[in-house]
């Protein structure tokens, strides 16, 4: 059960979702604009054909709060935390296939947040989805 009042504190937030034009990130980034959030997706969109993230997911691709980039690329990262007061955490790679053919790729896209190049800003908090 999800704790409304926590969710209340969401309106009118800016959330940056890792992932969020994929399969998880979207509905993500969906349920934060029903919560009156402004959710920023950041996604290198490489997983599914274009017409897929429109067709399928929902994302419009042309929104400027979907940004086309790569966690891995720090300097966007920085610049978008900064402009955020919440992280959601939702990049992977979505082929498990590719996961077992180059696993430092999984793992550097799955969990770079630790990373020490990263300086979050003071305002943003930070959660796995």
């Amino acid at each position: 059960m999800q704790n409304r009042s926590a969710l209340s504190e969401l309106k009118g937030a800016t959330v940056l979702v890792t992932g969020g034009a994929g399969l998880i990130g979207s509905r993500i980034t969906a349920r934060l604009k029903q919560l009156g959030a402004r959710p920023i997706a950041l996604c290198n969109m490489n997983a599914y054909p274009g017409p897929v993230y429109s067709g399928v997911f929902g994302v419009d691709t042309t929104h400027p709060d979907t940004v086309i980039g790569d966690v891995r690329e720090t300097a966007l990262v920085r610049k978008l935390v900064a402009e955020s007061d919440y992280v959601i955490h939702a990049a992977a790679l979505a082929d498990v296939a590719a996961c077992t053919r180059e696993p430092a790729d999984a793992i550097a896209s799955t969990s770079p947040l630790p990373r020490p190049s990263w300086t979050p800003s003071p305002r943003a908090t930070a959660c796995a989805a």
